[in-house]
């Protein structure tokens, strides 16, 4: 490969060597220089490695996934302590919130176990 000083004294455009500078090659040129680029092992290990990590990282989050759902009876049961609380039925909206507040709790208990923290914590045992 010629240094960049044979570059430096070739106008630009008349350089006929086969490194031509980037801007001057032709179609075919990079059509050849991606067919070698293709046939390169090394470029087969790393796009294979890249897709096994790819896989292997949806595969984990997709076996992390883990759903809430609110059954009927988890509804009862959160009109049931709230009656048991304050000694009325909750309305559309307080109950919505209670609701969204179950949930929530939920998410945070999820994540909870997700980060481990419920090992080795010497309040909880």
């Amino acid at each position: 490969m010629p240094d960049i000083a044979a570059y430096a004294e070739v106008p630009h455009g008349e350089h006929t060597g086969t490194d031509t500078p980037y801007a001057t090659r032709t179609t075919a040129e990079w059509r050849g220089l991606l067919a070698r680029a293709v046939r390169e092992p090394f470029l087969h290990f790393i796009v294979l490695g890249a897709l096994l990590f790819g896989l292997g990282e949806y595969l984990e989050a997709r076996a992390n996934f883990s759903r809430i759902t609110i059954t009927r009876d988890a509804v009862a049961g959160i009109i049931t302590n709230y009656q048991l609380q304050y000694g009325i039925t909750p309305a559309g909206q307080q109950l919505d919130s209670l609701i969204d507040q179950y949930v929530r709790e939920e998410v945070f208990y999820h994540e909870a176990l997700r980060l481990g923290l419920d090992r080795n914590d010497e309040i909880i045992r």
